[in-house]
């Protein structure tokens, strides 16, 4: 494994500037989520399709976004690129498990017969998993989490 650490994006120092973007990025995207927050009563048209549609977009990008962050980390050998990798490839699985257990999607049950609960535990530990491999990639990279 060869110390090619300029040459990724992952490997350099966040400017000034490219920390006050993240913080405009979160202010705006809080703003939007308060701006929706009236909206949130309304009930949606039910669409059979979303469900399949949405597990299999999540799942086909953390699958290019583990592969390229487990190929970064071949060059770079950064550990926190492979946890963070692994964080990727694990919540693509737990996606894909989600639509497979989701009921009446497949079959009335699910297509692995668990029920509802089985797909809120799924969901439950799809979603906690990614925030957990970026704070342990953030204490890998930074040594610390503050």
């Amino acid at each position: 494994m060869s110390q090619s650490g300029g040459m990724f994006l992952s490997s350099l120092p966040a400017t000034g500037g490219e920390r006050r973007l993240g913080v405009l990025v979160i202010v705006v995207s809080l703003g939007v989520f308060l701006a929706a927050i009236p909206f949130a009563t309304r009930d949606l048209a039910h669409v059979d399709a979303f469900i399949p549609a949405y597990d299999s977009a999540v799942f086909i990008n953390d699958m290019i976004t583990c592969v390229l962050l487990f190929g970064q980390f071949a060059i770079v050998g950064k550990r926190g690129l492979m946890t963070l990798a692994s964080g990727y490839l694990f919540t693509g699985m737990m996606a894909l498990a989600h639509l497979l257990s989701f009921p009446g999607l497949l079959a009335p049950g699910g297509w692995l017969s668990g029920g509802p609960q089985t797909t809120a535990w799924l969901y439950m530990f799809w979603h906690i998993s990614l925030p957990i491999a970026v704070l342990l990639y953030l204490r890998q990279s930074s040594g610390s989490l503050m």
